[in-house]
């Protein structure tokens, strides 16, 4: 059952990746037969009163790097360009912007190719001051390796929970999408069992039993988030991790080969996961028309 429940996630993840262009495109479409919103280019439109002398008042239109603007003296265009700032309307970043709930599907290559089993990982962001995100990610693992997890072990089986902390910096690219770039600290608590062989030509072969029981595993990692909006609050991305390996229990005649939630346990590891998002709004960005000085 659990060998069907991982296929079928393996499943329903590769098509939406592969129809992730369709919705975009979608979207798009749909955004350009909504009606046009009216706007208001405040650069052209806004005259801002300049003092230049303590008792004479110019009025000099905001037309950035027109002929008249390059005719004015350093010192008046600092004036102008900040009475142009004075002028817009002050951006109230909220401390609490959005919630993001998600579901991963973790390593989708290593996973097709050499272990099969259970695998749960999800997320959650809260973005704070719309530019930054704290991210608290948990996940569990049952898995068990095709053929050989290393020379001479054999039915290498690892079970374990892991959680990781971190923040982004939240870079917007577009309306809809964002780059997200930091770090996380990761923690692991896993058992693994398996059969280790020893092969000779002279002696019979020599095989034994293992299985080690609350091992734990730390270690840091940086990592990288596209995420796109697919449809309202729906999203969809990716996460590219760079781990490096901490301090692990590994003091055993047949060492330890995999961490659960970080990977082969080889000093280093990189790691993909792709993931479903849930936004849900928290508080808005509001703005504040500014008081002129007299």
């Amino acid at each position: 059952m659990s060998t069907l429940f991982l296929y079928l996630t393996k499943f329903i993840f590769c098509v939406s990746f592969l129809l992730l262009p369709f919705f975009a495109m979608a979207q798009e479409l749909e955004e350009e037969n909504e009606p046009a919103k009216p706007t208001f280019d405040r650069s052209l439109y806004i005259r801002d009163t300049v003092r230049t002398t303590p008792m004479v008042l110019i009025d000099i239109p905001i037309l950035d790097r027109s002929d008249e603007f390059k005719t004015l003296s350093r010192k008046e265009r600092r004036e102008l360009e900040k009475a142009k700032k004075d002028s817009l309307p002050k951006k109230i970043l909220p401390p609490l912007s959005n919630l993001e709930i998600a579901v991963n599907y973790s390593d989708p290559i290593e996973g097709f190719s050499s272990r099969n089993g259970l695998m749960a990982e999800a997320w959650a962001g809260l973005t704070l001051f719309e530019y930054f995100v704290a991210v608290a990610e948990f996940g569990s693992q049952d898995i068990t390796f095709n053929g050989s997890a290393y020379k001479n072990v054999d039915n290498y089986q690892v079970t374990g929970q892991y959680y990781r902390f971190g923040g982004d910096l939240k870079i917007p690219v577009k309306q809809n999408s964002s780059l997200r770039i930091g770090g996380r600290i990761g923690n692991s608590t896993f058992s693994d069992s398996g059969t280790a062989r020893i092969t000779g030509e002279i002696f019979d072969d020599y095989e034994v039993d293992f299985a080690r029981n609350n091992l734990s595993a730390n270690w840091w990692e940086v990592d990288i988030t596209s995420e796109t909006a697919i449809w309202k609050n729906l999203l969809m991305g990716f996460t590219f991790r760079y781990r490096v390996l901490g301090d692990f229990d590994n003091n055993y005649e047949v060492p330890v080969r995999y961490i659960s939630g970080y990977g082969f346990a080889n000093g280093t590891s990189m790691g993909l996961d792709l993931f479903l998002a849930w936004r849900i709004p928290i508080m808005p960005v509001r703005y504040k028309e500014r008081i002129p000085k007299n």
